[in-house]
C-alpha cells in the first residue's frame, strides 16, 4: 500500500486585502455612528441653495404664474 502525503491547504495567515476590507468597514460604520450622534462638526449645517436669491424666493412663494389673470392679445 502506498501512503500519500497529504498537501496542506489551509495556512493561518490573513489575506491583506480583507485586512483592508475589514478596516474600511468599521471605519465608516464609525464615521456614520459619529454623524448620527452629532458629535462631527457643522453636521447639522444646511448647504447653500444652487439657485440665484431671487429665484429661489420666486420659486418657492405659493402664488403661481397659472393664477395670474390671462392678457388678452387684442389690448
Amino acid at each position: 500500500m502506498t501512503l500519500y502525503q497529504k498537501i496542506p491547504t489551509t495556512t493561518a495567515r490573513i489575506d491583506p486585502l480583507t485586512v483592508v476590507a475589514v478596516g474600511g468597514v468599521i471605519l465608516l460604520s464609525l464615521a456614520a455612528t459619529i454623524a448620527i450622534i452629532g458629535w462631527l462638526p457643522d453636521a447639522g449645517r444646511q448647504l447653500p441653495s444652487p439657485i440665484p436669491g431671487g429665484a429661489a424666493r420666486a420659486a418657492s412663494s405659493p402664488t403661481l404664474a397659472l393664477d395670474a389673470p390671462a392678457q388678452s392679445a387684442e389690448a
